[in-house]
């Protein structure tokens, strides 16, 4: 299996069943223990919605942009970084 289909895989699970497993009322007295399924709501309501469909919607959102806003941060450094390595890190003045 190649790394995308497994970070694809890995965000889905972030994203989607932690949020259920934390979110989610189900009286089940082993997971209950362990503070799984132990959450505010039984069902999908407004209030769900409002608040862990919110919070989903900008988790996806975030992570929509990370990737390009590393490629608008990281190359223009390198490009400066071998630009100056280039020229051995002396700054030529003009007066």
């Amino acid at each position: 299996m190649s790394t995308f289909f497994k970070v694809t895989f890995l965000s889905y699970f972030n994203v989607a069943v932690v949020v259920m497993l934390v979110n989610f009322d189900l009286s089940v007295p082993l997971l209950n223990e362990g503070g799984i399924l132990k959450g505010k709501y039984k069902d999908f309501s407004e209030r769900w919605y409002a608040n862990v469909g919110a919070n989903i919607c900008y988790t996806l959102l975030v992570m929509v942009f990370t990737p390009q806003i590393s490629k608008l941060i990281v190359d223009p450094l390198k490009f400066a970084w071998k630009r100056c390595y280039d020229r051995g890190f002396k700054i030529k003045l003009s007066t």
